[in-house]
């Protein structure tokens, strides 16, 4: 059966070999500042896995087990290339005896990798979701049809029919840890992958559905497919459903060979296991470093370990690891995807922009509450606006000019800080999904931020549209139609540069609450050098770098200009005043505007550009290993 428009056993010239030979990680924390004006030694540097070596063969399931601290989510990380960064690791990792690092992007072709929290978005349904999945990664391969047929087959050996129309995380009808998890699994499925590895993919799940979730990877194996797993206390059901047992204890190996033989082993060694014990918690136990006693426990594992370096089974290891070696590669057209062809899988990328503003548009469809909380602010900015400057004519004195500048400062502020402040929560929301999901190689970081932009831009200028022709003839502005949609734009154009302060703000702080605290203060800081609170010739000179990140002063320029020119205000003496006149009072220029408007556009252009080039520098360097 075609492996890939159904879920059919791997050839056997196609399954994979993985291995990984003298593993050693080292973590050195970095010395702080005053420890280096101090002369302070530099801190100790500490061994997270020390000369661990393993091979994982195809149609096997393998569980990588041990105590909290044992290593086992670090060796995944070294095995899956992942999660490494600020580690100093060493050692060969090999598919079918060609060095991992050699493969480049074919590397997302072959293996996947799940996490151990489900990274899923929430408001598309478990369908939907498989469907984008696999028109992304297999769109040039599949027609729709197939890719519906393959979602089918998916569905069926999951279990997972009945909740195919459920929303992810939306509702009450939102699915379960075991379907979120059995979905993450589905999700590997589309393409070349046939190395998987999971990250305590059944922590949280009562021993039933665990049991369950541990059965599907079976008859993956039973398949071909090579999966590796860390499992944290199985049940005993669940224990004996994989093939080979991995032990790591303090860093080091201290027994890999087949499950069956684990108990007689360390029975062998001294340790026999009770008959009332679960297997899985009794080795665990054993091999725990406890406070208090570490220093005994230290000395058994090292003995154990020890043990194993003699026994025959390190032997018999040691001899395939040479095998392994010894193919360096050779015949093994199943690895050589080259990255051409691996990239020619992957959707073009007009569709990925399609199919990510799809799924954008329906989550906000379907959760729309932080639409509905912009709404609610601005209609209250609008009605605020409306009760203070009620102002039908358009006629004008100088006291009724000063209050002018204050709306126009408002509007350019506060109004837009209620369309953007929001934003600063959506993408640190999106940020975990995208790294995930641009790592799996499912599209470019351009589109997806493109699309983000685009659609906040669309919500967002509707909002200003509207709010702008609630508030504007209501409270007496010039009433022109190029002036209002002079003014309607430059609107536009400064929350479009908030929305890339946000992104910019995000991109650094990576969370919510992070981005929210430090973006706020500058805001503040935006709105005193604004021109409304300090005239904008009053502002020190060395203050100028920052007026010239601040889009504020200069779209409160624009919309003022905009409004006072051609305008005269009614004579309360002999002397009558101008447009000029005002815009001079509060420290305007006349003829600024063009200089201002290629201020404006200019941050545009820049806080978009440097806010994408950090998030894409941090998914290259950062998130990528």
């Amino acid at each position: 059966m075609n492996q890939h428009t159904s879920i059919g056993a791997i050839q056997p010239d196609q399954r994979i070999t993985l291995s990984w030979s003298n593993i050693n990680v080292t973590f050195t924390p970095s010395a702080g500042l005053l420890d280096k004006v101090r002369g302070r030694p530099p801190p100790t540097s500490t061994r997270i896995l020390k000369e661990v070596s393993g091979v994982a063969k195809p149609g096997r399931l393998m569980a990588l087990m041990g105590a909290s601290g044992a290593g086992k989510t670090t060796l995944l990380n070294v095995l899956t290339n992942r999660g490494i960064s600020g580690l100093e690791a060493t050692g060969n990792v090999l598919l079918n005896g060609q060095r991992m690092s050699e493969l480049g992007p074919t590397l997302n072709e072959l293996i996947g990798y799940v996490q151990q929290h489900d990274i899923l978005p929430p408001t598309l349904t478990v369908r939907e979701y498989l469907m984008f999945t696999g028109t992304m990664t297999m769109y040039k391969r599949l027609t729709s049809n197939e890719i519906y047929d393959k979602v089918d087959e998916l569905l069926t050996q999951f279990s997972m029919l009945d909740c195919a129309d459920s929303l992810i995380d939306v509702g009450t009808s939102r699915i379960s840890g075991s379907e979120r998890k059995r979905l993450s699994v589905a999700c590997k499925l589309f393409g070349e992958r046939r190395l998987l590895f999971l990250d305590e993919p059944t922590t949280g799940l009562d021993s039933f559905v665990a049991q369950h979730l541990i059965r599907n990877l079976r008859s993956l194996a039973d398949l071909g497919y090579n999966i590796v797993c860390t499992i944290h206390q199985p049940s005993s059901q669940v224990f004996n459903m994989f093939d080979q047992l991995f032990l790591l204890a303090d860093g080091r190996c201290v027994y890999f060979g087949e499950r069956t033989k684990a108990v007689p082993y360390f029975s062998m060694l001294g340790y026999t296991c009770p008959d009332t014990f679960s297997p899985a918690d009794y080795l665990i136990d054993l091999l725990a470093i406890r406070p208090g006693i570490d220093a005994a426990c230290l000395d058994r594992v090292v003995l154990i370990a020890n043990a194993f370096g003699e026994s025959e089974m390190a032997r018999t290891i040691e001899g395939v690891l040479q095998d392994e070696c010894g193919r360096g590669g050779k015949n093994n057209e199943s690895l050589h995807l080259e990255s051409s062809v691996s990239k020619s899988k992957q959707a073009p990328w007009m569709s990925q922009f399609i199919y990510l503003f799809w799924r954008c548009s329906v989550g906000l469809w379907r959760y729309p509450i932080l639409i509905l909380l912009r709404f609610l602010l601005i209609t209250c900015a609008c009605v605020l606006l409306m009760v203070i400057y009620f102002h039908p004519e358009d006629t004008y004195t100088e006291s009724r000019a000063n209050g002018i500048q204050g709306l126009l400062f408002f509007m350019s502020s506060f109004f837009i800080i209620f369309n953007s402040l929001l934003i600063l929560s959506v993408l640190p929301g999106d940020l975990p999904l995208v790294v995930r999901e641009y790592r799996d190689g499912l599209y470019h970081l351009s589109s997806y931020y493109i699309t983000a932009f685009l659609v906040q831009s669309i919500i967002g200028s509707c909002f200003m549209i509207a709010s702008t022709l609630a508030v504007y003839f209501v409270v007496g502005l010039k009433k022109d139609p190029q002036t209002f949609f002079i003014a309607t734009g430059i609107l536009i154009i400064i929350f479009l540069i908030n929305v890339g302060f946000a992104a910019l703000a995000s991109a650094i702080y990576e969370t919510a609450g992070k981005t929210m605290s430090q973006a706020i203060p500058l805001v503040f800081i935006s709105n005193v050098l604004g021109g409304y609170f300090c005239l904008l010739g009053s502002i020190p000179r060395y203050l100028d770098p920052l007026m010239y990140i601040n889009w504020l002063p200069w779209g409160y320029e624009m919309l003022s200009i905009n409004q006072w020119r051609g305008i005269e205000l009614e004579c309360a003496n002999t002397t009558c005043l101008t447009g000029d006149d005002v815009l001079y009072k509060w420290g305007l220029e006349k003829d600024a505007f063009k200089k201002d408007f290629i201020l404006i556009t200019g941050q545009l252009a820049g806080y978009h550009i440097v806010a994408f080039t950090i998030l894409y520098l941090k998914m290259k360097f950062k998130w990528s290993g």
